[in-house]
């Protein structure tokens, strides 16, 4: 014989603290995700939160059993739908590796980048004999971003320009 005895400790059921702590609704939280995705962040989604005042004045009364479902989003709730946003974007593969091959095609062939830039990086390592090793770097400006992505990278410890032509 199994005996369920309903006991609430910690919490009374239906108080307002209860209320306020419960889980957002899947709705809400869909709502919230596409906000995200729309590239807003905690500002801007916290000022389209409003509550009438006459259901804040019932709440804080105590003269109701609801709790609008904008009172229980919380800055934590949109920073991690902001954070699976950016892993969303970020990675194209499951796969590290695979993923960066991915974005480098994405920079490279998708976006028809026209500017390509190499930087050198001295002192980085040194290598097997203590000789001082250069890293290069191409870097591929993104028309999406602006912003410029390393695609390809080098580290040799010549200063001739043979490694670098042979690399590229």
């Amino acid at each position: 014989m199994i005996i369920f005895l309903v006991d609430h400790t910690g919490h009374i059921p239906g108080s307002i603290d209860d209320l306020v702590s419960a889980p957002i609704s899947r709705s809400v939280k869909k709502t919230l995700s596409d906000l995200v995705d729309q590239n807003l962040d905690w500002q801007n989604i916290k000022h389209m939160l409003r509550v009438d005042r006459e259901i804040l004045e019932k709440i804080l009364a105590g003269n109701t059993a609801e709790i609008p479902n904008v009172l229980r989003i919380t800055y934590q709730e949109v920073y991690y739908l902001m954070t699976q946003s950016l892993q969303k974007r970020a990675y194209r593969d499951s796969d590290m590796g695979e993923s960066l091959i991915k974005w480098k095609s994405f920079i490279l062939l998708r976006e028809n980048s026209r500017v390509v830039c190499l930087d050198s990086t001295h002192g980085t390592c040194v290598g097997y004999d203590r000789e001082r090793c250069f890293l290069y770097t191409l870097v591929a400006r993104s028309d999406t971003t602006g912003k410029g992505a390393p695609f390809c990278w080098m580290i040799t410890n010549s200063e001739a320009h043979q490694p670098v032509e042979h690399w590229l």
